[in-house]
């Protein structure tokens, strides 16, 4: 048992270490704080809805249209956010997303009728919608390896964003109102983002996707680019080769005797 807790203590501590180091540690802490922010928000503003709705006297199918906006907002802006990940890059799209996201905020907190409120938390929306598809890219590209670890400390900062943002706002709401709570939150926005413009590197231009996945990567090696190559000698040398394990089903050769037990085995299905 202790030699399996031992394992797994091992295990841990390399994931951790494969985290850091080279300002991977730094762009894993940004992108997971904006995360955090962007889907803290995102259910922090249905959360203080009662006291939206006094404070502009409309009604419930009013005032949850500003939701459902911000809502739609977001998902429309997944595809957009998608295409232009390969043109401008996550960088400037991140940044981009958590300064729209605090300008919306300041709108929100600032308005003074229903109408501009609306139009905030449409803008919420649509700035936070840019976030989700390069925040995933830009984990990818950064951890090749450790990708699933990356992706599980960001999920799981931004849990506790939607968990922890909601209950403080609403224990404090009776006492400060909801205005300087939605403004102020502001801030953490704009911090954010000049963490992530300074330390999440820019996307080379000219090379897109391909850099997320190693696999990409290797087949742009000369070596594999050649075997690859539809060459007809290539195709005759494997069809000789497939020819030749056919002939010898059940022999039976060792490595070290004959070559031909380890050529064979590579034709197996």
């Amino acid at each position: 048992m202790s030699s399996s807790r031992r394992s797994v203590t091992s295990h841990l501590q390399t994931t951790v270490r494969g985290l850091r180091g080279d300002g991977r540690g730094w762009v894993l802490t940004a992108v997971a704080l904006g995360w955090a922010f962007t889907l803290g928000l995102r259910f922090l503003v249905p959360a203080l809805l009662p006291q939206i709705k006094s404070a502009f006297e409309v009604t419930n199918a009013t005032a949850g249209l500003a939701i459902t906006a911000l809502w739609v907002g977001y998902a429309l802006m997944q595809f957009p956010a998608g295409v232009l990940i390969n043109r401008v890059g996550e960088r400037t799209l991140l940044t981009t997303s958590l300064c729209l996201s605090g300008i919306s905020l300041c709108l929100i907190g600032l308005s003074p009728v229903f109408v501009v409120f609306f139009a905030g938390s449409t803008a919420f929306g649509l700035g936070s919608g840019l976030y989700g598809p390069s925040r995933g890219t830009v984990l990818s590209r950064t951890y090749t390896r450790n990708a699933g670890a990356a992706f599980g400390v960001t999920l799981a900062v931004g849990s506790i964003g939607s968990a922890v943002l909601p209950n403080l706002a609403t224990s404090m709401v009776d006492a400060v109102g909801w205005r300087p709570i939605l403004a102020c939150l502001s801030v953490p926005f704009f911090v954010v983002a000049v963490l992530a413009w300074r330390v999440i590197p820019e996307r080379e231009r000219g090379r897109p996707a391909e850099n997320l996945n190693p696999l990409m990567v290797e087949l742009e090696n000369p070596l594999t680019a050649e075997i690859l190559a539809p060459n007809p000698q290539n195709f005759l040398t494997v069809a000789r080769s497939a020819t030749s394990c056919e002939r010898f089903p059940t022999a039976r050769f060792s490595s070290r005797s004959s070559p031909w037990r380890s050529s064979c085995s590579s034709f197996r299905v």
